[in-house]
């Protein structure tokens, strides 16, 4: 007996009695569009400022370390900075022991251009017998003849197309290593790995970034691109501050200044659209435009513009804290891994124009030329390591924290009193050499005007006067002024001992090396 399923039959649409379902418009107009991408700058120049101001304490730690290594003499006794309850001492020097760190570890670290090798991926050699096979020939008794081996030949078979993948492996590996050892010469890659290694000893972190660039075009008048890693400073990179490690960090960002006209021609934008944040040297050093001031004050000689390139691993930014809610389905289509270059006063992301925005959509909803300009250059984030165009030099990561710690550090204590404390001997060590005349007040003008006087052979030559009645000695003393007290010499060599305990400046003395 069969049973009826109870169920109720549901209209469908367009049937008799029910009207069909308006169509929804997925369609975007153009101001929603504007809006959603002036959301996307906001809500990444919000996350740029959390981002600085998350790596200020390495920031203030990198540039007292590089006011060490380069800075002005008297950046020590600046304003503001008090590390000592005394006076500043007249004469102020500093003692450069960071220059001296950099100089024998730099040296050491990067002194030429490594050798690339490439080597093709080699099968494991399997023996016949470890597969059940009997390489020995197999004879019939009853003929005397060879018996075929199936088995066998197959196996030759595979092991010369084994052979025959090497040696195509090995060609292909050879072609790589000569390219990869060319492009260190043509891309300078050694002055550009020395000043990352240096800033690398002073701040703490130095960085290559991997391009492609393109070159001038050839006889034929095309233009090829290549491949290399240039420096460019850590202050420049900005990461996640939501992360503890840079390994779960969400995306990256780098700070970019270039001429407004360079911008503009990189990314198809009118020179008017884009906003200048600082002046250059020629449009406030021009001798002939007498105006330049006035033109400051309105803002027409910026005509540079500061913008990031945004490496992210978390979306266009619709999935950001703060995003407005009403915008969030609209880039879903573009996918985690978006490229995005953003500057204050643009309401878009340069990269992506209102025009480009507003093109005809495909079936994801969103234009492909849009797709195609959100991608990253160099798709770094397949890789399982170092997911990022950016790699880093630094040999002191800090637990939970994303940024390191400067080599110098460690030793920066001591590196300030010892600049403290070798400015105030060098003042005491002038104040001692002064010679202190005490005259008789009854000597006169004359007598004093003949002990001031200049002699270019070394000698004065003080006349006195018979009327005065008195010796030189009851007219004219010369005060000893107390000498410096020889302990201090002790001190800041223990002191000096102990910085380079820190940085390991004392390895040289450790391993019989001597500083050249």
């Amino acid at each position: 007996m069969e049973t009826e399923r109870l169920e109720p039959s549901l209209p469908t649409e367009g049937s008799e009695g029910l009207p069909g379902l308006p169509q929804e418009d997925v369609s975007i107009t153009q101001k929603a569009m504007e809006d959603a991408l002036r959301a996307v700058c906001t809500s990444w120049l919000a996350k740029l400022k959390q981002a600085s101001k998350h790596k200020q304490p390495f920031t203030d730690d990198a540039t007292e370390a590089m006011n060490f290594y380069d800075g002005n003499n008297n950046w020590f006794w600046r304003e503001g900075v008090d590390y000592s309850r005394m006076a500043p001492p007249s004469f102020r020097m500093q003692m450069n022991k960071v220059f001296e760190a950099v100089k024998l570890f730099g040296s050491v670290i990067y002194h030429r251009n490594p050798v690339r090798t490439v080597t093709q991926k080699k099968f494991p050699v399997v023996a016949p017998e470890a597969l059940g096979i009997n390489p020995a020939p197999q004879t019939d008794p009853m003929t005397g003849q060879q018996v075929p081996q199936p088995q066998m030949e197959q196996f030759m078979q595979m092991s010369s197309q084994i052979g025959m993948a090497e040696t195509v492996k090995k060609t292909v590996s050879e072609v790589v290593s000569t390219y990869l050892n060319y492009t260190p010469n043509e891309l300078n890659l050694k002055e550009n790995s020395r000043r990352v290694v240096d800033e690398s000893i002073i701040k703490g972190m130095g960085l290559w970034w991997t391009e492609l660039i393109t070159l001038e075009k050839n006889e034929q008048g095309e233009q090829y691109g290549i491949v290399g890693s240039f420096y460019d400073s850590c202050d420049n990179l900005l990461l996640d501050p939501d992360a503890d490690e840079q390994e779960d960090c969400l995306w990256s960002a780098r700070r970019c200044v270039h001429p407004i006209k360079d911008v503009a021609a990189k990314y198809g934008l009118n020179e008017s659209d884009l906003k200048g944040h600082m002046e250059s040297y020629a449009s406030t050093h021009d001798p002939q435009d007498r105006g330049t001031k006035t033109k400051r004050k309105n803002g027409k000689t910026n005509d540079l513009i500061v913008y990031y390139k945004i490496y992210s691993k978390t979306g266009f930014g619709h999935t950001l804290k703060g995003f407005p809610k009403e915008f969030k389905g609209i880039f879903d289509g573009l996918g985690e891994n978006c490229y995005i270059v953003v500057a204050e006063g643009v309401n878009h992301p340069l990269n992506v124009p209102k025009d480009i925005a507003l093109e005809q959509p495909d079936e994801t909803g969103l234009p492909n030329s849009l797709f195609t300009r959100t991608r990253w250059p160099i798709p770094f984030h397949m890789e399982a390591s170092n997911g990022w165009p950016w790699t880093p030099l630094q040999f002191h990561r800090k637990p939970g924290y994303i940024w390191p710690i400067s080599h110098i550090k460690p030793g920066i204590s001591e590196l300030r009193f010892l600049n403290w404390a070798m400015s105030f001997l060098a003042t005491r060590v002038m104040t001692s050499c002064k010679t202190m005349v005490g005259v008789a007040k009854a000597a006169g003008d004359d007598i004093k005007d003949q002990m001031l006087r200049h002699e270019e052979s070394g000698f004065s030559l003080v006349e006195l006067s018979e009327t005065l009645g008195r010796s030189v000695d009851d007219i004219v003393s010369v005060f000893q002024m107390p000498e410096v007290n020889p302990e201090i010499w002790k001190i800041i060599e223990a002191v000096s001992m102990m910085f380079d305990k820190a940085t390991g400046l004392n390895v040289k003395d450790l391993m019989g090396y001597a500083l050249i």
